[in-house]
């Protein structure tokens, strides 16, 4: 849902606050990130091997990779530094089409079923939906059911369009981190941290399961 990665270590807020910035390291976190990839499809490619010696067909889920404005940081990154162009790309850097993902750019939308999923909807102003009505915004200026993950707050709505009866769903699906960046500086209590699962049940109209990164913690 985007952000997968935090990349502080190119970071434009912070770029001038050289104690702060101080061992940072762009490859210190493409390798954390290609960790955690391979941990997450580790289960999917041990199944796929066990159907393939009992010949039987594999499961192969679709795997979409969207990106979010954290990602974006790269490309800013280097057209402020142009002798790294061709040196540093996130996608290509994580693999993530190797891997077999597909990629949704930034400010993007991924649809499934009428539904549209993104990192964050971007307003008329050219920014970013956010603040305590992010998700009535959101939905404000969309057609249809949109699932985001910017805000780190778990929360979920239904919204009547106008002029119709139908009724279109919104959801943040908060985020999935320990600890808490530095830009948060204390505001990160309205954070919820797991894993959300949608049950499309008909076009455009789901449920929600979620677990929690505290119950999944407590389960190791």
């Amino acid at each position: 849902m985007g952000d997968f990665l935090s990349l502080n270590s190119i970071s434009h807020w912070d770029s001038s606050k050289k104690l702060m910035m101080e061992g940072r390291r762009y490859k210190e976190e493409i390798d954390t990130g290609n960790l955690a990839l391979n941990m997450l499809e580790k289960p999917i490619k041990e199944l796929q091997e066990q159907q393939k010696n009992h010949k039987v067909k594999q499961y192969k889920p679709k795997k979409v990779f969207i990106l979010g404005n954290h990602c974006a940081w790269v490309d800013k990154y280097v057209e402020q530094n142009p002798q790294l162009e061709g040196h540093i790309d996130l996608v290509e850097d994580l693999k993530i089409h190797k891997r077999g993902w597909d990629v949704i750019p930034y400010k993007g939308y991924y649809e499934c079923n009428n539904i549209l999923f993104t990192h964050v909807p971007i307003a008329a102003n050219q920014q970013p939906v956010s603040g305590k009505y992010a998700l009535h915004s959101a939905l404000a200026l969309s057609a249809k059911s949109v699932v985001f993950a910017h805000t780190h707050r778990l929360e979920q709505t239904n919204f009547k369009r106008h002029g119709t009866d139908e009724l279109i769903q919104g959801l943040t699906v908060g985020c999935f981190f320990e600890g808490e960046d530095e830009y948060a500086e204390g505001g990160a209590n309205h954070y919820w941290r797991g894993i959300c699962m949608l049950n499309i049940w008909r076009q455009g109209r789901f449920d929600l399961t979620t677990i929690s990164l505290e119950n999944l913690i407590d389960g190791i």
